[in-house]
């Protein structure tokens, strides 16, 4: 008679939280696969991105339709986000004063500078402007809302990190270096200078974050907004960069506008 196999004691188990719906959790994960620089996909794009079967895909894809969330293109098949789900982001947005505060600014500095001046916020282990202002002649290949990218690879990431708590910091730069093994092998170096350079000068320089051709310099925002670590990115094109420009005048720039919007933020906080 074969020996009776015995359950390994409950708690030799891994821990379950049964309170997480994992079915919620995968369509809203397909729901953040789209973006402005990928607003159409496929079943088979998004299977890819967030490595699920297809057979899955499909059927919450289908969900996700006949609920508004996403619409299907007739002649490409692919998904694009609908319209219950762009009603999720403007709340969100209108929320932070801190758009309302900045944005003269932001435009008055995109005006001189000849680019795009941006604001970021962390979304795990991206950043995603919030916030755009452009100068009327600026090249298509600068930024606009939604734009993301990831932390470890951009200025703005960078600018992030500097501006979080130790211990937030190095659970981010972990998770990094578990899910994105092969960015952080490339970039270490880079994120460890950044924060170096935001440390004596303020802000941070990189280039190709957006596209080739492209120099971002980036500083946080002194002070967590609604818990959250804000970043000002200014964006431009290297044909227009003159030498010693970004480190004598729009480096400098960026940092004082970082500290005025800082100013007007809390002298507008409620009472």
């Amino acid at each position: 008679m074969a020996d009776k196999i015995s359950k390994p004691p409950a708690s030799a188990l891994p821990e379950v939280d049964r309170q997480f719906a994992t079915t919620l959790a995968r369509g809203l994960g397909i729901l953040r696969c789209f973006t402005s620089a990928e607003p159409a996909l496929g079943n088979k794009e998004i299977s890819t991105r967030t490595r699920l079967p297809k057979a899955t895909i499909s059927r919450l894809t289908y969900t996700l339709t006949k609920l508004g969330y996403l619409r299907q293109e007739k002649q490409s098949r692919k998904y694009q986000l609908g319209p219950a789900a762009v009603t999720f982001a403007y709340p969100v947005l209108a929320s932070l004063r801190i758009r309302q505060i900045a944005r003269k600014l932001m435009q008055s500095l995109a005006d001189y500078s000849g680019g795009a001046v941006a604001m970021g916020m962390c979304d795990r282990l991206s950043m995603v402007y919030i916030e755009v202002g452009r100068q009327f002649n600026a090249v298509a290949e600068l930024p606009d809302v939604d734009s993301s990218f990831a932390i470890c690879d951009s200025s703005a990431g960078w600018s992030a990190l500097s501006g979080l708590g130790a211990a937030r910091r190095d659970d981010i730069v972990n998770r990094i270096k578990i899910d994105q093994p092969k960015l952080y092998a490339l970039h270490s170096g880079d994120i460890d200078a950044g924060l170096e350079s935001i440390r004596s000068l303020g802000y941070c320089i990189s280039r190709f974050q957006l596209a080739e051709g492209i120099t971002t310099v980036s500083a946080p925002l002194h002070g967590l907004v609604q818990g959250e670590v804000i970043t000002f990115s200014c964006a431009l094109a290297d044909a227009s960069i003159r030498k010693g420009w970004l480190e004598q005048d729009i480096g400098p720039r960026l940092v004082t506008m970082a500290h005025n919007v800082e100013d007007l933020y809390q002298a507008d906080a409620p009472a």
